[in-house]
């Protein structure tokens, strides 16, 4: 065969309108999380396999000691902590990404220079790809150093002053026992404040009185329990003058009397309002976060199918057959199993879309795509190779049994008839079917290709429409 000789240049033109809206919407999904996340109040945070942080938002790049949040990617918390409590920080990204389990609501303390104290409420959990495995670790941080200084004060007063009764940081209560119920003997003024009551108008009132309706059919086993001896620990609901409901946290013990006789109770209300909102906006930066989470994974996905994916017949792309066909290679040399390979494209398709135009020869790749699917196994992969050339690769099949699949291929097409404003239009197709070689083995599914694509060409020259 003579060498062909160039004589001039052929250019193909496709429409890529739909796959720049599809990057366009990409971009804007990218643009919007990235907003969430840089605008979010919360301490966001991604990190790699390595533990390399790789996304932060700016309230985490304040707590890193950074300008801005770019300076952080690439680098770990070993920049930015003391060596303990990088490493706290690093043993638990590697158990997430062990495990695959979250490791939530976890108290983190840096101390700085002069001894000051720096609280954070840290929740980790695995940033997953699309087949499950665990890619990285996504952290949402938030400011407690206030709380927990509320805490620890509440916890030295009640450690230190606990006989201390109107200068305590917290509602006092005592009751003494009226047939099994508790009656306030005594109370302090905040406990009377809060309840919008005066000191006055609470004594002698049953307890039960200024509860909530749901902590009011609780309240029974609690001060029975504290009766008992029992240094009883529950949320309660208190309930004001005007209705409105106070979260507490109260602590109850007996309360003896000067015959060393349980008279009553001694009880301790910790208004938690702020721990409980704190605790509904944690959830909430949960919920956030796992919805940004399965955003970004549904991104993945969709970048991901875009990448393997021919836009128009959305057949598997010239790119992803070729690492399918790589594997079944492998598979075929190494059991010794047959492996065929179909070529074909459509004869006369420059005329077509020469004379009738692109736009029906796109609804005619269309139509060849899903009626060359129709005829395949489900073992079997078809792709399109370029142009108006398609390419299928037959697992566990020799060139004799790809015959009558690549007949049938060529016979639905040919039962194509398209209207036109011109005459009907009929298409037909030229394939080549080539089998890989085990003596000698071929090098590569590439040459299996190759042949296959030298059968097309002979197809044609013996006149077209047949394998």
């Amino acid at each position: 065969m003579q060498e062909a000789e160039l004589r001039g240049r052929v250019w193909s033109f496709r429409d890529v309108t739909e796959r720049k809206r599809v990057e366009e919407a990409l971009a804007e999904e990218r643009y919007l999380l990235r907003t969430v996340i840089g605008f979010s109040p919360y301490e966001i945070f991604m990190k790699d396999r390595e533990c390399r942080y790789t996304l932060i938002n700016a309230n985490q790049a304040k707590v890193l000691g950074i300008a801005t949040p770019a300076e952080a990617v690439g680098k770990t918390a070993f920049d930015f902590f003391p060596q303990k409590l990088a490493a706290l920080f690093h043993e638990d990204d590697l158990r997430i990404m062990q495990t695959g389990q979250p490791i939530l609501d976890v108290e983190r303390l840096r101390k700085g220079p002069k001894g000051e104290e720096d609280w954070r409420l840290v929740s980790n959990v695995p940033l997953r790809d699309t087949n499950g495995n665990v890619t990285g670790v996504v952290g949402i941080g938030r400011d407690i150093t206030e709380r927990k200084r509320v805490e620890m004060a509440l916890q030295r007063a009640e450690q230190r002053y606990r006989g201390l009764f109107e200068d305590a940081p917290a509602m006092y209560v005592i009751t003494r026992n009226v047939e099994g119920s508790p009656v306030i003997a005594d109370c302090n003024e905040l406990f009377s404040r809060t309840l919008g009551f005066s000191h006055d108008e609470l004594l002698e009132r049953p307890l039960a009185d200024f509860y909530s309706p749901a902590s009011r059919a609780q309240l029974g086993d609690g001060y029975r329990r504290a009766l008992a001896g029992e240094f009883v620990t529950e949320e309660r609901e208190l309930m004001t003058r005007d209705g409105r409901i106070v979260p507490t946290m109260v602590r109850a013990v007996p309360e003896v009397d000067a015959m060393e006789r349980v008279s009553g109770t001694r009880a301790m209300f910790v208004d938690i309002t702020e721990r409980k909102q704190v605790e509904e906006e944690l959830r909430r930066a949960k919920d956030e976060l796992e919805t940004v989470n399965l955003e970004l994974q549904q991104s993945l996905d969709r970048e991901k199918q875009l990448a393997c994916t021919d836009f128009l017949t959305s057949l598997p792309n010239r790119r992803y057959f070729f690492g399918l066909a790589a594997r079944e290679f492998h598979a075929a040399v190494r059991y010794q199993h047959p492996l065929a390979v179909l070529m074909f494209d459509v004869d006369g398709f420059k005329q077509v879309n020469d004379t009738l135009g692109h736009a029906l020869g796109d609804s005619l790749l269309v139509q060849i795509a899903q009626a060359a699917v129709a005829q395949m196994r489900g073992s079997d992969v078809v792709a399109r190779y370029g142009g108006d050339e398609f390419v299928a690769l037959l697992p566990r099949t020799s060139a004799q049994q790809a015959l009558p699949i690549a007949e049938r291929i060529r016979a639905s097409v040919a039962a194509i008839h398209m209207e036109t404003h011109q005459d009907p239009l009929t298409i037909t197709l030229s394939i080549g079917i080539a089998e890989m070689q085990h003596e000698p083995l071929d090098e590569s599914v590439e040459r299996v290709i190759q042949r296959a694509d030298e059968a097309l060409y002979r197809a044609k020259q013996s006149g077209r429409n047949r394998a």
